[in-house]
């Protein structure tokens, strides 16, 4: 979790910098083939290679021409070859949608505002437009249904989302329940009709719902088990196990933080909000509350993109506040 820590504040550290340089990047010639911010993980270098300083998130401004599982091509402004980055190293991408429905969409997500997101995205989703966007589009989507608790609908768009094979980066997208919260009996009803379902991330979120109703708990964890030991996605493999940490026996806990948390070290940055969100909620559970703390902080600060576990998390720090 620490080198987690150091890679965010290096992210901060080189938005500070993109923001002290945009000047230099709004010309017109370089503006009209901008159409995202790439936020790239820093290359992994040679064990003998390595230095303990952490390395910065690079930011990359360009016009996307491929995003696909495998990577990344992006065309540069003023640069005369694309810039190609493995699908692993990608962090996050922040498009520059021009005003319109698709940023006031997404910026009404960002403000907690789920139903209007919802009204504004949902027609936006089939039109005409690179299939990058219409993913991110429906990630957003997506969980504005979750969090209107329209399950159904949710569930919906989770199978068209996947169908259109996302990015790893973008499996941050799937409303996975994380926490030992329980679920609307709708929601149960909505996970039940898909837990049978062909693609993995529909059985991953499906059994996530579940796991926390005693009458479909078995068939949950079952799911998940089989998920986890599968030779599907391996992000998807690796969320699986982290999900079937919330049934570990209370008294068994403290002896495994630490092996959680490593696990967790190794995900892609995109993909930890969620298992240090239920990592926080197991520590709590035993009795750990200093270190809950602490966990929910770093979810607090790491989730804040794309969707409300940062809400969760400072809800839980404000309740717990002294």
């Amino acid at each position: 979790m620490v080198r987690g820590l150091l890679v965010f504040v290096s992210f901060l550290v080189g938005f500070a910098g993109w923001k002290s340089s945009a000047r230099a990047l709004q010309s017109p010639e370089r503006a009209q083939s901008v159409d995202a911010i790439v936020w790239v993980a820093p290359f992994e270098p040679r064990a003998s290679a390595r230095s303990w300083l952490p390395r910065a998130i690079e930011s990359v401004r360009g016009e996307i021409l491929e995003l696909t599982t495998e990577g990344i091509r992006i065309e540069v402004p003023l640069q005369r070859t694309p810039a190609a980055f493995p699908a692993t190293r990608i962090v996050w991408i922040e498009p520059q949608f021009a005003p319109g429905p698709a940023k006031d969409g997404v910026q009404a997500f960002h403000r907690g505002d789920y139903a209007e997101a919802l009204r504004v995205l949902a027609p936006l989703v089939n039109e005409p437009q690179p299939l990058w966007q219409r993913q991110w589009l429906l990630g957003h989507l997506l969980l504005a249904a979750q969090q209107t608790g329209k399950f159904s609908a949710a569930m919906t768009l989770v199978e068209d989302f996947s169908r259109l094979q996302p990015p790893p980066f973008m499996l941050a997208f799937l409303p996975i329940q994380w926490t030992s919260r329980p679920q609307p009996a709708t929601a149960l009803a909505a996970a039940r009709e898909k837990l049978s379902a062909e693609d993995p991330a529909i059985r991953l979120v499906a059994a996530s719902w579940m796991l926390g109703s005693a009458a479909d708990r078995s068939l949950a964890e079952g799911v998940l088990d089989a998920l986890a030991k599968s030779r599907d996605q391996i992000e998807l493999r690796s969320l699986a196990a982290a999900v079937r940490w919330r049934r570990t026996a209370v008294p068994e806990i403290p002896g495994l933080l630490d092996r959680w948390i490593a696990a967790v070290d190794q995900l892609p940055i995109p993909l930890q909000g969620g298992p240090l969100l239920l990592i926080a909620d197991r520590a709590e559970a035993c009795g750990e509350s200093p270190r809950a703390r602490e966990l929910y902080l770093s979810v607090k600060l790491l989730a804040k993109v794309p969707h409300p576990l940062a809400e969760i998390a400072a809800a839980a720090l404000e309740q717990r506040s002294p």
